[in-house]
């Protein structure tokens, strides 16, 4: 379905169960679901039959399932032991877990360490709350200890074919900053990295794109209130939040093939 026709966007419209939330798309008749009431289950559903099919349930029976992300080949998730997060919650013994929609091979990517944050930290996430794929590429920013002994915010890649783990950026200085969740598309993934203070909690950053083939990272801003970058073919849109505010806020386009200033876009 080609993005932005409004027929075939008419045309492909249904009615979904009041009992599924809708996670992701597989085609013009049928979402990928999960059960409201518990959290633990992935449907298919068919909007023309009104039918739903079972893909999987949460690896452990006593967790939840979370952060999900889908292509045509993957599905990949988190699952924890917290029903409904607050913003106080901490999440302990999660995984992460990929599996091939096609072959069923089941992954594990990732999964809780017992990671010590400062606990003054403002972002005290450990696991990861969105996950971007491309083909066989995933990416999202948790907490991890590096070789030398140093705690810190990373943004990971994981390769499902090799089954290889990179960290990709690593922060140290993580008390009072975190990283916008990763995106990643073809060969390039970007994010921003803020800064927050900690008395009126104004946000203010940078936003980086790396190239996966050239193992390098550059900063794409020039001014520190653009961040929160998404990414689809040559095309960057982030938001910018003046003041390091949400209020007012607007979206910014950056074009790779021009690779010039970013241009309001909302």
């Amino acid at each position: 379905m080609e993005v932005g026709n409004n027929n075939e966007i008419i045309l492909s419209t249904g009615t979904v169960s009041d009992s599924l939330n809708i996670i992701g798309v597989k085609d013009n008749k049928n979402f990928y679901c999960l059960e409201k009431k518990d959290n633990k289950n992935i449907f298919i559903f068919n909007t023309e039959k009104q039918t739903k099919t079972l893909l999987r349930s949460s690896v452990s029976p006593n967790k939840y399932i979370k952060a999900i992300s889908f292509n045509n080949d993957w599905m990949v998730w988190t699952e924890d032991e917290v029903e409904v997060e607050k913003d106080t919650t901490i999440e302990k013994d999660w995984n992460t877990y990929a599996q091939n929609l096609k072959t069923g091979e089941l992954i594990d990517v990732d999964k809780y360490k017992n990671i010590k944050l400062d606990p003054d930290s403002i972002y005290k996430a450990l696991e990861p709350k969105e996950i971007s794929i491309y083909d066989d590429k995933v990416v999202y920013d948790t907490y991890d200890v590096l070789e030398n002994g140093t705690t810190c915010a990373v943004i990971k890649m994981y390769d499902l074919n090799s089954k290889n783990m990179q960290i990709i950026d690593a922060n140290q200085n993580y008390k009072n900053g975190f990283y916008g969740h990763p995106k990643i598309f073809d060969n390039f993934i970007v994010w921003s990295l803020s800064q927050c203070n900690l008395s009126d909690y104004f946000e203010k950053g940078s936003t980086y794109i790396y190239d996966i083939k050239n193992k390098q990272k550059k900063l794409i801003t020039t001014v520190d209130e653009i961040l929160w970058p998404y990414i689809y073919g040559d095309y960057i849109v982030a938001r910018v939040k003046p003041r390091g505010q949400n209020e007012n806020s607007s979206l910014v386009l950056f074009d790779l093939n021009r690779k010039k200033e970013w241009t309001t876009v909302s």
